[in-house]
């Protein structure tokens, strides 16, 4: 046997879609407490115990909304996002990572409205799953957001909206034994 591997099974999911194929409808994340929403899911195929599964996302996100107009100098609105990849199931499954990220915008005095940008991206290998054929899960769950003035004071986010502008998310199955 020599210490080299193979891949033997890859997938992937990605949006905005393969151009030529059938768009997707928007994906929104909730902005509620405690929802998850399911970005993209993915199947590796032929997995056995000693192999090891790869995994990764980049995940682009816009975070717009409304606030009071304020005097005074900027203000600065924070997004915080957990995300998850789940092997099987979400939330019944097994939780294979998860990441926190954290996506900020300053906001002129005089602006009533903001958009922030970010892009996320991590990888995971998971050494753990059982023989078969798994699918993988990424979701994201919106876990806080906020606005602050210039003398730290709370604002008050109206029509927050955490939206995706592209994701993509890779898995492959790298064949530890070369069985």
């Amino acid at each position: 046997m020599s210490d080299e591997a193979r891949i033997k099974y890859y997938d992937f999911s990605k949006f905005p879609p393969i151009p030529g194929v059938t768009p997707l409808t928007p994906l929104t994340v909730a902005t509620t407490a405690a929802t998850q929403t399911t970005l993209a899911t993915l199947k590796l195929k032929h997995i056995r115990p000693d192999d090891r599964q790869v995994l990764s996302a980049s995940i682009d996100l816009t975070f717009t909304g409304t606030i009071p107009a304020q005097t005074g100098a900027l203000t600065v609105a924070t997004l915080t996002v957990t995300y998850r990849i789940w092997r099987d199931a979400v939330n019944t499954g097994t939780l294979v990572a998860q990441f926190r990220d954290t996506l900020a915008t300053q906001i002129a005095a005089a602006a009533t409205t903001f958009t922030a940008i970010g892009t996320t991206s991590f990888k995971v290998t998971d050494t753990l799953a059982p023989k078969g054929n798994h699918t993988y899960f990424l979701t994201a769950e919106v876990t806080g957001f906020s606005a602050l003035n210039a003398a730290g004071a709370a604002v008050a986010i109206t029509t927050p909206v955490v939206s995706v502008g592209s994701l993509e998310l890779n898995g492959f199955v790298v064949d530890e034994n070369e069985s």
